[in-house]
């Protein structure tokens, strides 16, 4: 009878802590982090991309009042191109 109860609380043990690690993933979810960071007013914010090649890549980035075009690459960044962060945004006329 201790084989069974031994096993039982190894079984409870497994089930529990896949319950912790499942409240965890929800709690980190709902409240919007990643990686227990919140990304609250980022000074940088990735708006969107394109891959040219397996290593060359064009990204649009916004930071501080401006959209600015970079080329990425393996020895480094490039700005390309800069306007405004409301430069061809809906209703903007432009």
């Amino acid at each position: 009878m201790s084989t069974a109860l031994q096993s039982w609380s190894w079984a409870l043990a497994v089930v529990l802590a896949l319950l912790a690690c499942a409240a965890v993933f929800w709690w980190r979810r709902r409240a919007g982090s990643q990686g227990g960071r919140r990304r609250v007013d980022a000074p940088v914010r990735r708006l969107g991309g394109a891959r040219l090649s397996p290593r060359v890549a064009l990204e649009v980035v916004e930071f501080g009042g401006q959209r600015i075009l970079l080329s990425v690459s393996e020895s480094g960044a490039r700005e390309i191109a800069r306007a405004p962060a409301d430069a061809g945004a809906p209703g903007s006329g432009r």
